[in-house]
């Protein structure tokens, strides 16, 4: 996929998720990653973190199971409180 076509998939996908129950939790959706530097290749995922307002990593991640379950394989989808810390 070329950027455009990256961008209007993950707009789409993005406003199929708004529907989702628990979505008015959500604070922010990042795009990251080879989509966003420009240089995805025809293996490459796309990366999304999502930042939650939840209270204990057993919601998060029962949402982030929910979000995977509602889009494409094509994506990657991490927690951002879950975020390992380099």
């Amino acid at each position: 996929m070329n950027s455009d076509e990256i961008d209007k998939f993950v707009n789409n996908s993005v406003e199929r998720l708004k529907n989702m129950q628990g979505f008015e939790k959500v604070r922010f959706i990042m795009l990251y990653g080879s989509s966003v530097e420009g240089i995805p290749r025809e293996e490459s995922d796309i990366d999304l973190c999502i930042d939650i307002d939840a209270d204990t990593d057993y919601e998060r991640s029962s949402f982030r199971l929910k979000v995977l379950s509602e889009l494409s394989d094509l994506f990657d989808v991490q927690i951002f409180e879950q975020l390992p810390l380099m």
